[in-house]
């Protein structure tokens, strides 16, 4: 197993706050994940990819 020198940088794109909460408190159980930004629009995620530079980006496939 590869051992990370700062851990993957993550964006959270989810329109609906509960699970967005809910995934941002699941994902901060990997200390080799950190979210960097979580917004609720495609809008918002095509400025958070600019400003945050994230490694992955978790994507809700059904944002209106």
């Amino acid at each position: 197993m590869r051992t990370l020198q700062r851990p993957l940088r993550v964006l959270l794109v989810e329109d609906e706050r509960p699970a967005r909460t809910l995934l941002c408190d699941w994902l901060s159980q990997f200390p080799e994940l950190k979210v960097v930004a979580e917004v609720d629009s495609l809008k918002a995620a095509k400025e958070s990819l600019k400003s945050h530079e994230p490694d992955i980006v978790f994507l809700d496939i059904e944002l209106p």
